[in-house]
């Protein structure tokens, strides 16, 4: 299959993917906001808390496999069986000292309601082993159009439940069996829609050259997930379950953006820029396109929620969680970063230089929960600065050292950087300059004043969107509908030329 090919394959299932994708966020969303409106903030605290180790041990339950099986330019039978059994037989290893770990972290946090919740965290490991396979062969062949029924047909079922549960006061058990839930049955759709099947095969050989590039990337994912999960360790461990409920629900919902939208340009980046990697200019000239349509839809999410957080959080939650909304302004300015940090992710890890998206991982690993450390022996407050930060710099300093590795000139990637934010700048503007004279409009906080900011925030972005970027706006509207990501990148090349 040529570049072209390629690509067009990617932008039809893409379309698909990102249909699915968005009606599946609202549902989430709406469910997500009602279930938390529910329950209590420590609620939130006791599963983070149990989630804390195991989530760790998930990131090797595969050992990279799912990755490289979409890297590797060819893939055979007997090869993917034996995958298959040895992600199987982790995930059910892995279960096993989920079991064991239920007692630490009932000792670590002094709370012995952990024990139960945590063990039942073990079930994930056998689900999620299942449906690792079938699953990144709908990625590698660009199915993204099942992958996209499957997932809304998972969050619809599964944001039942969580209501359901939630209703009749199940607590904590309603968040996990949600998570179960989605689990189990995604695993068995993606089995059916992808009709492959192991064969009773197993060759450690085979699997070798799958590991040489899978361990790397479990272990890129592994130190991401471990300075996640050490940050609210601290949290945790320092000022008790209702402060971690609000700090996992601050940071859970800065990162409803990044969690259901990247996720529809990572499938279709991943393999795109996995086929075009020998091509390195032409993957690079795809790079800083693309990254312009990405920030141009995120952006204004972000940089409007932080300025909007306190209307947000008591519209949408309600008075008990009023105290997380300057928790929810600070993870929003951290998002923009991780943002920025985790499209540049996918070119390292397709072009070869995965180590370095490692290299950048473990030092988030280790420098951000060491600083919240040292936060927390003075306040709260102190144990939230890193994200406002150090963070900012250490991911600012990487995409710049991971640049010149790539032979991507500074100035282009701040210039697609640039008119991907332009838009959602001159909204925070106005936006800005509105609540500055709020005071003498004398409009109460709450749904009417989040209303009216929303509306204000969507004029302001299309008028900037119409006067400086409809260049943009124009290929963005040609990629929907489906003229092809290819036209839309080679266009915006020559109208740059």
């Amino acid at each position: 299959m040529d570049n072209e090919s390629i690509a067009s394959s990617a932008s039809r299932g893409g379309l698909w993917f990102a249909a699915t994708s968005f009606v599946g966020q609202i549902i989430s969303w709406v469910f997500t906001f009602y279930v938390i409106r529910l329950l209590d903030p420590k609620d939130f605290g006791l599963m983070t808390m149990a989630s804390l180790l195991t989530a760790y041990l998930q990131m090797f339950s595969e050992l990279g496999l799912g990755a490289a099986i979409i890297q590797r330019s060819t893939v055979d039978q007997p090869s993917l069986s034996s995958a298959f059994w040895l992600v199987l037989g982790l995930g059910i290893f892995m279960a096993a000292c989920t079991l064991g770990l239920a007692y630490p972290t009932a000792v670590i946090f002094s709370n012995t309601e952990l024990i139960p919740v945590t063990q039942l965290i073990s079930i994930l490991f056998i689900s999620g082993a299942l449906s690792t396979i079938p699953y990144h062969l709908l990625a590698r062949n660009f199915e993204f159009k099942k992958i996209g029924i499957i997932n809304l047909v998972g969050m619809l079922v599964s944001s039942i439940v969580s209501v359901i549960m939630a209703l009749h006061g199940y607590g904590v058990y309603a968040l996990i069996w949600t998570t179960i839930t989605l689990s189990a049955l995604k695993g068995v759709l993606f089995f059916l829609a992808s009709r492959w099947s192991p064969t009773l095969h197993f060759s450690f050989a085979e699997v070798k050259p799958y590991l040489r590039y899978g361990i790397v990337m479990a272990l890129s994912g592994t130190s991401l997930k471990l300075y996640q999960t050490l940050d609210k360790l601290v949290i945790g461990r320092f000022f008790g379950a209702t402060p971690l409920g609000l700090y996992q629900n601050a940071s859970s919902i800065s990162s409803m953006p990044l969690d259901k939208i990247w996720p529809v340009f990572q499938q279709i980046l991943f393999p795109l820029f996995s086929r075009l990697r020998e091509d390195q200019a032409q993957c690079n000239r795809v790079y800083l396109e693309t990254l312009k349509h990405y920030l141009l839809i995120v952006s204004p999410i972000y940089l409007g929620s932080a300025i909007v957080a306190d209307d947000l959080v008591l519209t949408l939650l309600g008075e008990k969680w009023i105290h997380l909304s300057p928790l929810l302004q600070i993870f929003c300015v951290a998002k923009i970063f991780q943002m920025l940090s985790s499209y540049h992710v996918v070119l390292d890890n397709t072009t070869g230089r995965h180590k370095s998206a490692l290299a950048f991982n473990f030092a988030s690993a280790l420098l951000i929960p060491a600083l919240m450390w040292v936060g927390s022996g003075f306040s709260f407050d102190g144990a939230m600065l890193p994200w406002i930060t150090a963070y900012p710099l250490l991911c600012i300093s990487w995409i710049i050292w991971s640049l010149r590795k790539n032979n991507i000139p500074l100035l282009q990637y701040a210039s697609s950087v640039y008119q991907g934010f332009q838009s959602a700048i001159i909204m925070a503007i106005g936006l800005v300059a509105y609540k500055m004279v709020n005071p003498l409009l004398n409009i109460e906080a709450g749904l009417y004043r989040l209303i009216i900011q929303i509306v204000l925030g969507g004029m302001f972005f299309s008028v900037a969107g119409l006067l400086f970027q409809r260049p943009l706006l124009t290929s963005a509207i040609r990629f929907v509908l489906n003229r092809g990501s290819n036209d839309v990148v080679t266009s915006d090349l020559s109208n740059n030329d």
